[in-house]
């Protein structure tokens, strides 16, 4: 038995030896999971370190239009970053018919969180996967708009 516990120890310590942690991904930070609660996401996209907004994507599901040019706009600045998600309050709601044709992708490291969005609410996804649907956190879409006027639907 002890013989058993001593391998078994290795074992689990080469494997935990092993495990990579890039430089900008601290012990601890954990990728966004399907099974996340609502308090898990909300506290994920207040600490976003980067944005990209997606300012176009043609129409969801088989509809999507390929002609129209998507447009991306990455805010990496912090004071960006902070003034779009500092104060979200996520408030789930069911999942709805509407056109999200807009997404926002919230990064904190390697890891990222999607939303598709109108502008009344937003659906999350992981892995492009839907995970729930919520309201649209104040400030949000207004602060989105900005930017999509600022540089056009296709990002230019």
């Amino acid at each position: 038995m002890k013989v058993c516990v001593m391998l078994l120890a290795l074992i689990l310590n080469w494997q935990f030896v092993c495990l990579p942690v890039s430089a900008e991904e601290k012990p601890g930070d954990a990728a966004p999971a399907a099974t996340w609660t609502i308090g898990e996401f909300q506290s994920f996209i207040q600490s976003a370190d980067k944005l990209e907004l997606i300012l176009n994507r043609g129409y969801p599901n088989d509809q999507v239009d390929k002609t129209v040019p998507v447009g991306k706009v990455v805010l990496d600045s912090p004071a960006e970053v902070r003034a779009m998600v500092s104060g979200v309050k996520l408030v789930a709601k069911p999942p709805c018919q509407c056109d999200h044709s807009r997404m926002i992708v919230f990064w904190k490291g390697n890891h990222s969180v999607e939303a598709s969005i109108c502008d009344h609410c937003l659906d999350l996804m992981v892995g492009g996967k839907f995970v729930m649907g919520c309201k649209m956190p104040e400030g949000i879409y207004n602060e989105f708009k900005r930017h999509e006027d600022k540089h056009g639907k296709t990002g230019k």
